[in-house]
C-alpha cells in the first residue's frame, strides 16, 4: 500500500531531512518547505527539492513536523489552504499545545490531524485525531504512515 499524490513536509532542516528520507525510502517524492536561508548542508547523492515559497508547494498531504509555535503553524497552514484544494490532509506535530483549538483555526479543521513522530522511526508514530477530523482526512494520514512503515512493499 503506498500513498499516492504530493507530499509537503515543513519544519526544521534536521526534522524535515529526517522525514525526506524515510518518504524517499517507500518511494515518496516529498517537497520540503522550508523557511529562507534554512536549507542546512545538502547532500550531493540526493536530490531535495526545497522550496521557501509556499505558492510552489500545492499538494494532497501537508505534513508540519515543526516545533513552531501555534500562531506559526495557523498561519502557514492558512496559507497554504487558501494555495491548495479543499482536500488537502494537515498532518501537524501532536506534541503541539492545544492541537484541537489549532485545528479549529485552520480553514478546514477536518482536515486536521496530529502525528506523534519518532522520526526516523515511522512505526513508533502515531496518529491523533481531534473531534473534528474526518475519516478521509484519518484514512489519508494512515495510509502516508503506513507507506513509510512498509517501503519495499511499492
Amino acid at each position: 500500500m503506498q500513498i499516492t499524490g504530493s507530499i509537503v513536509i515543513c519544519g526544521s532542516y534536521t526534522r524535515c531531512i529526517q522525514l525526506f528520507n524515510a518518504c524517499t525510502a517507500a518511494g515518496i517524492h516529498p517537497t520540503l518547505l522550508m523557511p529562507a536561508g534554512q536549507g542546512g548542508d545538502q547532500p550531493k547523492d540526493i536530490a531535495l527539492h526545497t522550496t521557501s515559497d509556499p505558492f510552489s508547494c500545492v499538494a494532497d498531504m501537508v505534513v508540519d513536523c515543526s516545533d513552531d509555535d501555534p500562531e506559526t503553524v495557523i498561519a502557514r497552514c492558512n496559507q497554504l489552504s487558501e494555495i491548495n484544494h479543499g482536500d488537502v490532509v494537515f498532518a501537524l506535530n501532536a506534541d503541539m499545545p492545544e492541537l484541537e483549538k489549532v485545528a479549529r483555526r485552520i480553514m478546514h479543521p477536518g482536515r486536521v490531524v496530529g502525528i506523534r513522530w519518532e522520526i526516523p522511526d515511522a512505526e513508533a508514530a502515531r496518529i491523533i485525531s481531534t473531534p473534528l477530523t474526518t475519516d478521509i482526512a484519518l484514512a489519508t494520514a494512515f495510509l502516508f504512515l503506513e507507506s513509510l512503515r512498509q517501503p519495499d512493499m511499492r
